[in-house]
């Protein structure tokens, strides 16, 4: 489960600069990340946030959010 991976400094970082400050956004997504069993559904949908929310100005928080994900299909 995603929620007990994220600890509260990274998830209070992660809304904040991934999710433009929308705490119910975050949860929905996270909920829809942990319904996933296929990696490659994951994936698909990081691309699209990252589009959607241009994660290119903050890469490194985007990164490090995109690690953990990635963790929960190993």
């Amino acid at each position: 489960d995603l929620k007990s991976i994220i600890g509260f400094n990274d998830k209070f970082s992660f809304i904040q600069n991934l999710f433009a400050g929308n705490d119910s956004t975050y949860k929905n997504i996270i909920e829809q990340l942990n319904s996933f069993t296929q990696k490659t559904d994951a994936e698909k949908l990081l691309d699209e946030l990252s589009i959607k929310n241009n994660w290119n100005e903050n890469e490194e928080i985007a990164e490090q959010f995109k690690e953990i994900i990635n963790r929960k299909f190993l």
